[in-house]
Order: structure tokens, then sequence, then C-alpha cells
């Protein structure tokens, strides 16, 4: 028996507020199925596919650079979403469910657009993210589309969603980040560096988070007290790729009242701030910690 999705039903149901003219091209938009794949033309890489006249095409665009912190990557500068619909009803349907689901604000920042049938907007979540991370969650994302499209009851775009730091409007939420680089280059691995002052009043603690072309560094510094040594401050130094990133983080994620206590800072390319939750903690218990953290890395990075 030939597999009939939900999807597929409601396009067939919609046919019936369109003219007779339009039936034809409509049947053949929706017998013209096209599975998912992912194109790679170098600073360009695009996803699409196509299923029962609703369809879909994701395109990443990057640029090489070497960043600030001396971590050299080809960086996402854009991620566009074009979704096409069986007709213009059902896509200003969706339109309409996507801007009353969203925030106006989060609306024209996206910068969504309705045109006849096709939905398009900005994700820039993964603005700043590296080539292979985003490619890595595309393929994913391609792979569980083509999944989908072979299961029982075909594919349903309420129910697929794009993985990753960005979320996918009207398609279930928001994923969580993910992707782990492989390979043997250095560029994909957290190359963690442990170093502990010879008075051992001070920890530093440097890795590079290479999903997202960041250095982090963890600057503890510690002062004998009676029987032990406690934590007197925890800072932190996030360095960016570019500026620009920078700032877009600090803008979205750093600058709420709520964080004040934890003095975040920007200058040009670098993010800083500290945690006193973690003053008065002895310092056996931090160094666990970190050293737990990094003898992670450290086996994750032999893997590759």
């Amino acid at each position: 028996m030939k597999k009939v999705s939900l999807f597929s039903m409601i396009a067939v149901a919609m046919m019936a507020m369109v003219s007779c003219d339009q039936i034809e091209d409509a049947i053949n938009d929706i017998k013209d199925n096209q599975e998912a794949q992912v194109t790679d033309n170098g600073l360009q890489v695009s996803l699409s596919f196509k299923q029962a006249g609703y369809a879909e095409k994701h395109t990443a665009t990057f640029e090489p650079g070497q960043g600030v912190a001396g971590l050299q990557d080809t960086l996402c500068t854009s991620y566009q979403v074009e979704k096409t619909f069986l007709t213009a009803d059902l896509a200003r349907l969706a339109y309409n469910a996507i801007c009353d689901s969203l925030p106006q604000q989060e609306v024209q920042k996206r910068q969504f657009e309705l045109k006849d049938k096709t939905i398009s907007y900005n994700e820039p979540t993964y603005v700043g993210m590296s080539k292979f991370l985003v490619k890595g969650q595309m393929q994913l994302y391609c792979n569980t589309i083509n999944q989908a499209m072979n299961a029982a009851g075909g594919f349903d775009p309420n129910k697929v969603n794009m993985p990753g730091g960005g979320s996918n409007p009207g398609q279930g939420g928001q994923g969580g980040q993910g992707g782990q680089g492989q390979g043997g280059s250095q560029l994909y691995k957290f190359n963690p560096v442990f170093t502990e002052s010879e008075d051992g009043l001070e920890i530093t603690y440097t890795y590079n988070d290479f999903t997202q072309s960041i250095l982090r560094v963890q600057e503890v510094y510690f002062e004998a007290v009676e029987s032990d040594t406690l934590c007197t401050a925890y800072n932190y130094t996030d360095t960016y790729a570019r500026e620009d990133i920078a700032q877009y983080e600090f803008e979205h994620k750093y600058s709420f009242e709520d964080l004040e206590p934890l003095n975040y800072e920007i200058n040009g390319a670098v993010i800083t701030h500290s945690d006193p939750d973690f003053i008065g903690v002895s310092k056996a218990r931090i160094k666990q910690s970190i050293l737990i953290s990094y003898n992670t890395q450290v086996e994750m990075d032999a893997m590759q």
C-alpha cells in the first residue's frame, strides 16, 4: 500500500481552494518529490528537499579568515531558510501562525517575509559557527528528513526539526546545539591546557571551543585561610573569531539585568565575566572539577 502522509492529505484538501486551471499543476507539484540532499559549493552550502508540494531550502554562506584568537577557520556569515507551500493560502496560514507564536522583536530580527507561496527568514544562531559544524548539522537534518520520508506515514514538517543551535519556526521548537569535531586536524580539537602557579594560588584552564571558534580561558585565584585554601575570584575570558560575532552574543545573551552579578563586559572580540558563587569554595573542589573537564577533553581529542 502506498504511504500517504498527513501533510499529503492536507495538501490534497487544499486543492479544493484553487481554480480548476490550477488543479493539474498542483497534482504535478505533489507528485514531484525530491529527497533531501546537501550541496557543498565551497563558501556556500545548501540543503533542499520537496514532498507533497512542500519544499524547503537552507542556504549557509561562509567566509575564510584568521580570527583574532588565532583560530583560523571558515565561519558562517549568514543562514537563510525558504519554505515553499502548495498554495499561497497555505503559506499565509503558516506565516500568520509563525508571527503569532514569536515575539515581534524576534520576527523583525530574523526578517520573516512572505512572498506568494514562500516564507523566507534568517537564522542568526548559526552565524559565527564553523563550516564543519554547520554542514554537519545540515547533513544530520538531511538524513532525518529522508528517514521520515521513507517511514510509515511519510514526512511531516511539523515533527522534523533542524538540529543544532538554530530553531525551525513552525516545526516543533528549538533544538540544542550538538556536533563534535572529527578528523586529525588541530582545528577541531579542544587542545586543553591546565596550569597551576608555583605557590598554588592560581589555576589557569584554557581550551578551544571549536564548535564556535572561541578561545575560552578560566582563571581562578586562591588565598590560604587557616587550614584551607579558598577561592577569592573566578574569572572567564572568551575571545571570539570576530568582533561582530562577540557583539551579537553580548547583546542577545549577556546584557540582561539578572546577569549583573556576573559582571559581563565586552572589549572588541573579547567577552569577560566572573562568577561570585565560587568565592569561598575550597581549592580542592574547584581543582577537581576543572581537571575532570580537562581530562575529558584530552580523551576526546585522542579519539579524533
